[in-house]
């Protein structure tokens, strides 16, 4: 099931607004995936694929990179979709405030 059959069977989307371009639907609303990556550059590719594969598409992916020694942003800018965004700490700072 996407993320955007989920929302609808739960309500918080109704196609009859999106189909009339009701604003409060088209403009400016975001959803935010962000992705933690610390020595997961192995997964992360799938991750990132598997989210941008949705068919809801107004959304963006933020891979956040807490300096991992492995090859995650060689693996994080592969991306060619401007919807996928690159961030990487400049040392590490730990899970939770990655």
């Amino acid at each position: 099931m996407t993320f955007a059959e989920l929302w609808r069977t739960r309500g918080l989307i109704d196609d009859s607004a999106i189909r009339r371009g009701d604003p409060h639907y088209t403009n400016g609303w975001k959803v935010s995936f962000v992705v933690p990556c610390y020595k997961l550059a192995h997964l992360l590719a799938e991750c990132v694929s598997l989210i941008l594969a949705q068919t809801f598409e107004d959304f963006e992916v933020l891979i956040m990179d807490d300096c991992s020694p492995d090859n995650t942003m060689e693996v994080a800018t592969s991306f060619r979709d401007r919807r996928v965004r690159y961030v990487r700490n400049d040392r590490n700072v730990g899970h939770l405030r990655n």
